[in-house]
């Protein structure tokens, strides 16, 4: 299983070569509500609502790497 760390690393390499992949979540209204009001206030030119999500998997996985362990 590969872990946390590694997954992040090439996330890392990944995001200055522009090497994104596309994925559909489902979460509640209320929490995509939020989620594009915030991504207004950060900014199309810093990232947005994609800048925001993506920081949050990131701190989520930071602080539980166990979940990728075997």
């Amino acid at each position: 299983m590969t872990s946390w760390q590694e997954y992040r690393t090439r996330a890392t390499t990944e995001r200055e070569n522009f090497d994104q992949a596309i994925l559909s979540v489902a979460v509640e209204p209320a929490i995509k509500e939020a989620l594009q009001q915030v991504g207004k206030k950060v900014g199309r030119n810093r990232g947005g609502s994609k800048s925001v999500l993506r920081e949050a998997l990131t701190e989520y996985f930071d602080k539980h790497p166990e979940l990728f362990e075997d």
